[in-house]
């Protein structure tokens, strides 16, 4: 009798445990859920607004979060959003979908949604974002920038409140205690300790499938000539879309730049790029020259609706190729 009450006893414990373990980790997902709202902040220039909108304000390590980028404004009005990087600021980029160019009444929405993660822990901010647009009627030269604000969103550890095992305390004297008497039963520290042990090893598998995650690096070269040859590839360019075809060119370009110099190109204006590059030692007169072509051809089409043959096209693509594959540009690609 004695060994089935010990027995059942244990089976009790087990399940006891097992059921506290389970609440506590439904509890640490509601505590981090129960105060979770969407957060979004509003710039405006005149008749055109940009919201960004973040599907919560808080979240946990490499937890994912949607952000909404909206930009309305009136018919006629031509919008050009940046080129998505696999970076944010502190965050990771790891997926984008574009709707633009809807017509709703007399105006346009543009609305870009963006997939990012971070593994960065407290108070970490998505950066301002940059959109360039150009009223009605008006040419390339007096296009116009308008940035989001800021928006703050709190990342939790994945256990918080944990003792920080950097910091140690004094040793203390030795104090005699006197030796408790061996139980049948576990204690509660030892539930304590499964619990913790549990926790921890969720702690670690977690870190882990977060840094396995994040995607291998390439060279810029190697990243922008990748881009070039898929687009290649596309329907788009055997169906010779001018707009589509020279909008990819100019941002594969600007994203080269951007990586590979570290020059904020896709938030500069063309006028402002070129200056720049023009000036850059690295880059020489012959690729300055085929980089001013692309992005001024690229503007044309798409502020001032020029259409191109697909020879015309066939040959910005062998340029923009030969720019970022020229030796004096940049690093020689792995």
């Amino acid at each position: 009798m004695k060994l089935l009450l010990n027995h059942n006893s244990h089976s009790n414990l087990i399940w006891f445990c097992a059921a506290l373990t389970i609440a506590f980790e439904i509890s640490a997902l509601l505590a981090t859920s129960c105060y979770a709202e969407s957060i979004e902040k509003t710039s405006r220039d005149g008749d055109v607004v940009f919201t960004v909108t973040a599907s919560n304000n808080t979240a946990k390590v490499a937890e994912s979060l949607q952000l909404e980028l909206t930009i309305t404004a009136p018919e006629g009005t031509k919008v050009s959003l940046p080129v998505v990087g696999e970076q944010l600021g502190e965050w990771d980029v790891i997926g984008h979908s574009d709707s633009l160019d809807i017509p709703n009444e007399n105006q346009r929405i543009w609305v870009r949604g963006l997939t990012i993660e971070t593994i960065q822990t407290g108070e970490i901010e998505i950066p301002s974002i940059e959109i360039r647009w150009i009223a009605k009627g008006s040419d390339v030269g007096s296009a116009q920038s308008l940035a989001s604000k800021p928006l703050v969103i709190r990342i939790a550890r994945v256990l918080e409140e944990q003792a920080d095992l950097t910091k140690f305390r004094d040793i203390r004297s030795v104090v005699d205690v006197p030796v408790p008497e061996k139980k049948d039963t576990a204690s509660w520290p030892q539930i304590a300790s499964l619990i913790g042990g549990v926790f921890a090893c969720g702690a670690l598998a977690y870190a882990f499938v977060a840094v396995r995650r994040r995607r291998p690096k390439i060279t810029a070269r190697q990243w922008a000539i990748n881009e070039v040859d898929t687009f290649v590839a596309s329907d788009s360019f055997k169906s010779g879309e001018s707009e589509v075809v020279l909008l990819k060119l100019g941002n594969t370009l600007r994203s080269y730049i951007d990586f590979e110099f570290g020059v904020s190109a896709p938030m500069q204006t063309t006028e402002e790029l070129l200056a720049q590059v023009s000036n850059m030692p690295s880059i020489s007169d012959e690729s300055s020259k085929r980089i001013h072509e692309v992005l001024t051809t690229a503007d044309q089409t798409k502020f001032a609706g020029l259409e191109l043959t697909k020879d015309r096209l066939a040959d910005l693509v062998k340029q923009t190729r030969e720019a970022i594959l020229e030796p004096s540009l940049g690093k020689e690609a792995a």
